[in-house]
């Protein structure tokens, strides 16, 4: 039993040099960023370009999201350096502002709503991207309160180093090897196909016919494309367990950086739900700048389930690490990332196999079954999510008796 009045030791000097350098960079890469991006946007809008609105929202959204790490870093820089100043102050338990935000997830369609009525407006550059970047935020921040509401980690430097790396080192590393991965199989494709010169002549007049070709003509031979079984198993494997396998690898690293530290199953859960939503929030913003001013209302609610499932499978890792440390068989933290795979790839699956039935739909030939669970997709994802919300809200009641039972380390006491 943990004693209520335990004070934890204060953070290695190495970590704390980690968090400085990574919110740094962090802070400097991110305004840097959000700087030429909105230059970029602007010259677009100026130059008056077909497709320009549509750019300049994109640029801008981008722009607003660097900016969003920017703000997200700075507190890192700030509490690193006075840990390496031997002034650390204890971290606040999560959830002090859970009313107010359940208050905005209430009013969270009115503000869909809007953004699907200023989409197509004039000036919609001007408005979308801060609108982007608060319906995103917003039930992100919602979750992650509910499923960290009364936990905290050692100190305040501990919270904002995991943010921190989880933004400026997580996800570029993940979109590293994920690249990494899609050069590997082109490279494997362009092999195999030079050996068979005429194959590699028939790639050649598709590329031909394929820049001068009626849009309906690309639709229906992209329909003839995934109506073969063989295109969408590869595809799936690749969406729904190449790319899960790699995401939840490496989201979680920054519970990594306490390794040497013994944190308890609740802070690695608690590191692994701040690492999952910052990869959440960089994936989501990502993704509705890309298609922003285009009709993306659909991509900003899609993304809210999505969000929920990245702090659901971090959070397991994190949790099934430290247990680990803590003595508890290694085995665990192996079953609990194949769980997290799982999880991501039946959501990733079904995601696509709703997307291909809905932009291109199936026959009802040798994709017959395909096309019935593309027709249930919806079903499953809404089921997926129900879990996941269900899962934090029961780690949490979980962690916080743990606290409370003296089994877990309780939250400093914040003078």
């Amino acid at each position: 039993m943990i004693p209520s009045s335990f004070t934890p030791s204060a953070p290695p000097a190495w970590q704390s040099v980690l968090f400085l350098v990574f919110s740094s960079l962090g802070t400097l890469l991110g305004l840097g960023g959000a700087v030429m991006l909105a230059f970029l946007g602007l010259v677009a809008l100026v130059a008056g370009e077909a497709g320009g609105v549509q750019q300049v929202t994109g640029a801008l959204s981008l722009a607003a999201t660097a900016l969003l790490v920017t703000l997200l870093c700075l507190p890192g820089v700030i509490h690193a350096y006075r840990a390496l100043r031997g002034h650390v102050r204890p971290m606040r338990p999560l959830g002090r502002g859970l009313p107010w935000l359940t208050l905005g997830v209430l009013a969270w369609p009115l503000l869909v709503g809007l953004y699907g009525a200023l989409e197509k407006a004039p000036g919609a550059w001007l408005v979308l991207p801060p609108l982007i970047v608060v319906s995103a935020l917003l039930p992100l921040l919602w979750f992650l309160y509910l499923g960290a509401q009364g936990l905290a980690l050692d100190w305040e430097s501990d919270g904002w180093g995991v943010i921190s790396t989880s933004l400026v080192i997580t996800m570029p590393l993940i979109l590293v090897v994920e690249v990494g991965l899609f050069l590997v199989l082109a490279v494997g494709a362009f092999v195999w196909v030079a050996g068979r010169p005429e194959l590699a002549q028939q790639l050649q007049d598709l590329v031909r016919t394929l820049e001068t070709v009626d849009p309906r003509v690309l639709e229906a031979y992209l329909q003839d494309v995934f109506s073969q079984p063989s295109a969408l198993t590869l595809l799936l494997l690749l969406v729904a367990g190449a790319i899960p396998l790699i995401e939840e690898f490496f989201k979680p690293l920054a519970v990594w950086t306490f390794a040497g530290r013994k944190i308890t199953p609740a802070q690695g859960y608690l590191i692994g739900l701040l690492a999952g939503a910052c990869f959440a929030l960089l994936e989501n913003l990502s993704a509705l700048s890309g298609v922003a001013g285009m009709g993306s209302l659909p991509t900003l609610v899609g993304r809210v389930g999505t969000a929920l499932l990245h702090m659901t499978t971090s959070g397991l890792v994190g949790w099934s690490l430290a247990s680990a440390w803590q003595g508890h068989s290694p085995w665990r933290v192996l079953g609990t990332y194949l769980l997290a795979v799982f999880l991501h790839g039946l959501w990733n699956a079904f995601g696509l196999l709703m997307g291909i039935g809905t932009l291109f739909p199936m026959p009802s030939s040798a994709t017959s079954q395909l096309a019935h669970l593309g027709s249930l997709a919806p079903i499953i994802l809404g089921i997926l999510a129900i879990f996941n919300f269900i899962f934090i809200l029961a780690a949490n009641r979980h962690f916080r008796r743990e606290v409370a039972a003296g089994r877990e380390t309780p939250p400093p006491t914040v003078g």
